[in-house]
């Protein structure tokens, strides 16, 4: 029983060494305490352009609204202390893994020499990154977070929704205050 529960134990120490994802750089010397409003980038400056997927840049900017509106932070066309810039970029990717096999050979009844292999399996993926760019009234970058992971597919809009919320609650955790 103790065998039991000190493997458990391991076994959620190791879920929580899981790297997180989440990259941010951004500029010290700005007081990040004195943003008050934002306003989207893309109506400001032409390399924010929204993308091709109307749905998804709904759901971003909801998301984005809903995590801002939590920290006192309201939308303000006009006059703005922040502008805010999100990019979502598909790059095809190549992993492989090799994996040892003891090979031999000759038949079942003669003697045969045995001698290590590997044998190289390629896998292909599409990798997903989604930076979220916070600049300042003149268009100058103060903030960046990024995420970068297997692009996910999903059945329904709810989960594309959750997985949006989520994603965009996670980047916006390393936010300065």
């Amino acid at each position: 029983m103790k065998f039991l529960a000190l493997m458990v134990l391991n076994l959620i120490l190791l879920a929580g060494c899981n790297a997180n994802p989440v990259k941010v750089d951004y500029e010290p010397s700005f007081d990040f305490t004195a943003i008050k409003s934002y306003a989207w980038a893309a109506d400001y400056d032409a390399a924010y352009q929204t993308s091709q997927d109307g749905l998804m840049d709904k759901r971003v900017q909801e998301a984005l609204a809903d995590e801002l509106s939590l920290r006192g932070v309201i939308y303000d066309k006009d006059k703005p202390d922040m502008l805010i810039g999100y990019q979502i970029r598909d790059k095809d990717k190549l992993d492989y893994y090799r994996y040892p096999r003891l090979r031999s050979y000759g038949h079942r009844q003669h003697r045969s020499l045995f001698f290590y292999d590997e044998e190289l399996v390629v896998f292909s993926y599409v990798q997903r990154v989604f930076m979220l760019d916070v600049l300042d009234s003149q268009n100058q970058l103060i903030w960046r977070g990024s995420y970068e992971t297997r692009r996910k597919e999903f059945s329904v809009p709810e989960d594309r929704i959750f997985y949006i919320r989520d994603l965009v609650a996670r980047i916006l955790l390393n936010f300065p205050r």
